[in-house]
């Protein structure tokens, strides 16, 4: 029986480079971890945001959620990438890559976000699947200068994920 346990909101275990990439939760395999986190895309602006698979980011505090997109009309679109990242001999990948959207308008506090298909596109990145056909090219050009802060695991992840980025 390999060893796992549960890492929940804690710096990497990873034996090599404790702080080496953004982390929710994972599971131990071997000396590395897999884990799941996210990266916000909104406009030209991207970053890694872990809180997104509580739905508890800077952007989503305080908004109160409509039904539908229409009852946003002042909104802005921002893009969630959902990153599953694991080991793979001996080093890091994005293993699975998925997209989803919600909108938001800060100045009214509301906002519109479809949970069911989060939670699909959360699954398919962590069944390895690559799916990014619903962000724009110019968010993928965010999405690949984000990824291109740890180049070594963009390096080793499948080729798949590079012909998805373009």
């Amino acid at each position: 029986m390999r060893p796992s346990r549960l890492v929940i909101n804690m710096a990497c275990v990873d034996n090599d480079d404790p702080n080496k990439l953004p982390i929710v939760s994972g599971r131990e395999r071997g000396d590395k971890t897999t884990m799941i986190t996210a990266v916000l895309i909104d406009g030209d602006k991207g970053w890694f945001d872990e809180a997104a698979t509580h739905g508890r980011t800077e952007l989503e505090r305080g908004i109160e959620w409509k039904s539908s997109p229409e009852e946003v009309p002042g909104g802005r679109q921002i893009d969630i990438v959902w990153l599953y990242i694991k080991p793979s001999k001996g080093q890091y990948t994005y293993h699975g890559a998925t997209a989803s959207s919600m909108i938001i308008d800060e100045e009214a506090k509301v906002g519109y976000k479809y949970l069911a298909d989060h939670a699909n596109q959360l699954s398919k990145a962590l069944r390895g699947g690559i799916d990014l056909e619903r962000l724009s090219e110019r968010s993928k050009k965010v999405l690949r200068r984000v990824l291109d802060t740890y180049p070594e695991v963009y390096e080793n992840s499948p080729d798949a994920l590079k012909e998805a980025l373009g």
